[in-house]
This record gives structure tokens, C-alpha cells and sequence, in this order.
């Protein structure tokens, strides 16, 4: 007899397993390009007419080593990375906690139970003493050991679909890691280039003050010999302690900038100096790419953003909770079980179990588990219309980074000659001015020219150096997948 219902509560099992290798509720299918209107190919002009080869090394073609130790320490140190971490190693606990519902929950209950069926008192030695002649027969002792079980099984897939969005989040958290290691690899080129372009204004107005005093000493010669007026020296004067001015509010910009190099890499003050400083006499080199290549086709490139890469993981994780809402809907079967081992007095030890199977139906509940089921469809929905403005929100960041390249690259090239004719003119102004050929406003007014046609190339730089950064980041962090 016992026989016959251990093999009907076998096949009652396998027949479970056999209805749990289905579940009910929708199975993710990944959008298309053209469901998510993403072009085939960039509407901008690719700057230096692209190419499709894949760079190996991003950050290596700018040959810059302090910016790859900078970036360096940045991963091993900024917070923002050990916090996405931390984020991981929530979702990995998330997982194992939904997978521990395809497996049996075991229970073991030892116990020992003394009891005095009698009027008598327990001895420190053990033995008893009656109380009363002829009444009570002393403590008995008993002892059980029971092993319980209890097994729901995933009949319509509710567990396997929390488990699929439970893994889709963990995925995401790890999207997450890369996507805050891509800000701030990013967030540390862009203010070291900065940086390296503040030094070099700095150079740049250091030049100036050069020359403002060279000026104001040939002014005051003049005026000695009368060749000039007061009013010359006085302009001199303000020419040269608004170049002063000027490398002073330099420092400044420089000095923040610096700060935030600290806080980025975690490296201490003289860590980053040793880092920055450039030979004296020289100007500060700013990091420039050669020639970049781009992917033509966006849908491969953004594949790879972390950012498109979490929302679709966001949509498989809300297409997932749809079959779990479904699953509730349906009978759940649960297997229950006993195995206990009792030691009565008397010495004897029976063995008894129990097999509970029980099927419960959910009849009524007000429409709760219908509306459950609506609630996740349209979080879904909400879960898609987020994913396809992520990727139209790429698509265009990417097309302005194209533009501002290309524009940057052109208007690089424009300016490069109007600083070079610009110096030549200043030069030719002040060989001038020694002679007394020229009046001090023409020299000043030069200079001026000069010094804003510097500036003007650099910030053209910063803004080239800029974009490029910006397209990095826009792509995912590289063009290689």
C-alpha cells in the first residue's frame, strides 16, 4: 500500500514538472530599427569623410599619458563607480533570491520532551522521589526529529518569469557600471583638456605682459626724448596691467579646473600637480585626435550605449512581470511533506511521514489579479515609449556631435591663419612703433587683435577636442563592440 501511493505521488510530481516547462504570458522579442525609427545611415557629414574600421584604443590616439593616468585612477577611485557596484551586487541577490522558488524548502525540527506523569519531585542526580507512597511513576523522556517540506510548483511560470525580469534588471545594473565609468572618463577628458587649454591662455597672456612691458619702456623712452605724450605712457601703463589682470583671472579658471581634476581621479593636490605641470617656458599642449573613425550605420553604434542598452533591459523586465501577473491567475499547485522519527519510551522508533499534494484555485478577489495583470501591460508600454525616446535622443546627439565636429574641423583650419596673419601684423606694428613710424593705439589695437585670434584658436581647439569627447560618450564609449 505504501508503495502504491509514494508512485502516485511520484507520477503526481513529474506530471507537475512536466506542466511547469510552460509559461504563460508574452516572450520578449527585440524591436527592430525601424520599429525604434532609428536611420540607416547619419543625415551629417562625417568629419574627414569617415570610415567603417573600428578604433582599437580610443583614448590612446590623443598620445597623452597623463590623461590615461588620470583616467586610470578615476575608475579605481571615483565613488560613483563603487556605488553602481554596490547596485550590482543588490540585483545578483535579487536573482538568487527569485531562483531559490523553482527548489523545495526543507525544514528540520529536533526536539526532546520530558514529562512527570506523576506526583514526584526530579533528584539533581536524575533519580525520583514520590511524593505520595504509591502515586506517580516518574519522568519520562521522548525525542523526534522531523524533516518538513514544502514545494510550490511553477506550473504557468510565475517563479521563471520573476527570475527573466530579475535577471534583465541585474543586466541593467551592469549597464549602469559601464554607463557611470563612460560619464566619467568622459567628465575627466573634458576638464583636462580644458585644463591644458587654460594653461596655454595663461602662456599666452604671460607672452602679453612680455611684451606690454617691453612697450611701456620703449612709451617712456619717447617720452623722455618728447617723441611721445603723457597720454601714451598712460595707455602703455593700462595695456600692461590689463594683461596682469588678465593671467590672474586665468589662475583662477585654471585653479577650479584643477579642483575638479582632485575630485574626479581621488588623486591629493601635489599627486595632480606633479601630474599638470608643464616645463617652464613652454606652452601647455593640448590633446588632439588624428583622424577619427565612425561607424556609418547608428543602429550598430547604438547598441552599444549603455543607457539604450538599460531601457531595453527595462523592457524585458516589464514584459516579464505581464506573465508573472498572468501566472497568478491560474491554480497553484503546492507539495507538502512530512518525515519524523519519534522515540517514545518503551525504546521503539516508528518512522511516519505524510504527502500533502493541494491545488488552490483563485476564484474571486474583486478583480485584483485582473487589474495586476493591466497595471504590468501598461508599464510595459510605458517601458517602450521610454526605450524609443532613449534611442531618438541618440540618434540625435550624435547627428550635433557630427555637426559640431565637422563645423570645429573647418573653422580650426580658418582660424589657424587668421592667428598666423595676425601675429605677423602685430609684428610688423610694433617694428613700427620703435621707429615712431606709428602711434601706441594702432600698436594696441594690433595686439589686441593677436591676443583675441589666440584665444579665439584655442577655445576652436577646446571646442573640437570637446566634440570628439561628446561623440564618445554619445556612442557608448567606443566604437568597437
Amino acid at each position: 500500500m505504501v508503495f502504491i501511493l509514494m508512485f502516485k505521488a511520484l507520477l503526481l510530481i513529474i506530471v507537475a514538472l512536466a506542466l511547469s516547462s510552460c509559461a504563460v504570458g508574452p516572450d520578449y522579442h527585440p524591436l527592430s530599427p525601424s520599429e525604434l525609427k532609428v536611420p540607416q545611415q547619419w543625415h551629417g557629414r562625417v568629419a574627414h569623410n569617415g570610415s567603417n574600421q573600428k578604433l582599437l584604443n580610443w583614448w590612446a590616439q590623443f598620445h597623452d599619458p597623463v590623461l590615461s593616468k588620470l583616467i586610470q585612477a578615476a575608475i579605481a577611485t571615483n565613488p560613483s563607480l563603487l556605488e553602481s557596484l554596490a547596485r550590482i551586487k543588490q540585483a545578483k541577490a535579487m536573482v538568487g533570491s527569485s531562483s531559490a522558488k523553482f527548489y523545495p524548502s526543507l525544514t528540520l525540527s529536533p526536539s526532546m520532551t520530558l514529562s512527570n506523569s506523576g506526583n514526584a519531585t526530579i533528584n539533581i542526580d536524575g533519580s525520583t522521589t514520590p511524593l505520595l507512597d504509591g502515586i506517580g511513576s516518574g519522568v519520562t523522556s521522548s525525542y523526534r526529529a522531523s524533516i518538513d517540506s514544502t514545494w510550490e510548483i511553477d506550473l504557468f511560470g510565475a517563479t521563471r518569469r520573476s527570475v527573466e525580469a530579475a535577471e534583465a534588471r541585474l543586466q541593467k545594473s551592469q549597464l549602469a557600471w559601464n554607463d557611470a565609468r563612460v560619464s566619467l572618463v568622459a567628465d575627466v577628458a573634458d576638464n583636462y583638456v580644458q585644463y591644458r587649454v587654460c594653461q596655454a591662455l595663461s602662456t599666452t597672456y604671460q607672452e602679453q605682459l612680455k611684451s606690454n612691458t617691453e612697450t611701456s619702456r620703449i612709451t617712456n623712452l619717447k617720452i623722455n626724448y618728447g617723441r611721445s605724450s603723457a597720454g601714451d605712457g598712460k595707455q602703455a601703463a593700462a595695456a600692461y596691467y590689463s594683461a596682469q589682470a588678465s593671467i590672474e583671472q586665468q589662475h583662477g579658471e585654471c585653479a577650479k579646473l584643477e579642483n575638479k581634476l582632485i575630485s574626479l581621479t581621488g588623486l591629493d593636490f601635489l599627486a595632480i600637480e606633479s601630474q599638470l605641470q608643464i616645463t617652464p617656458g613652454t606652452t601647455s599642449k593640448i590633446p588632439l585626435p588624428p583622424v577619427l573613425q565612425i561607424a556609418s550605420i547608428p543602429a550598430a553604434v547604438i547598441a552599444q550605449r549603455p543607457d539604450i542598452a538599460m531601457a531595453e533591459c527595462e523592457v524585458v523586465a516589464a514584459n516579464a512581470e505581464i506573465g508573472s501577473a498572468q501566472a497568478n491567475r491560474y491554480p497553484k499547485l503546492t507539495l507538502t511533506g512530512l518525515i519524523a522519527l519519534t522515540s517514545p519510551a518503551g525504546g521503539a522508533s516508528p518512522l511516519t511521514w505524510s504527502f500533502n499534494p493541494s491545488l488552490l484555485f483563485p476564484l474571486f478577489k474583486g478583480g485584483e489579479l485582473a487589474a495586476q495583470v493591466k497595471l504590468k501591460e501598461a508599464q510595459y508600454l510605458e517601458a517602450v515609449a521610454k526605450y524609443k525616446a532613449k534611442v531618438l535622443n541618440a540618434v540625435n546627439e550624435i547627428e550635433d556631435d557630427l555637426a559640431t565636429i565637422n563645423a570645429a574641423n573647418q573653422q580650426n583650419l580658418a582660424q589657424v591663419q587668421a592667428a598666423k596673419n595676425y601675429n605677423a601684423y602685430f609684428a610688423i606694428m610694433n617694428h613700427k612703433y620703435q621707429l615712431g613710424s606709428s602711434g601706441i593705439l594702432d600698436l594696441e589695437l594690433a595686439r589686441g587683435n593677436m591676443l583675441n585670434a589666440q584665444t579665439a584658436l584655442y577655445n576652436v581647439q577646446l571646442a573640437q577636442v570637446r566634440a570628439w569627447i561628446a561623440l564618445y560618450k554619445a556612442t557608448g564609449g567606443s566604437w568597437d563592440r
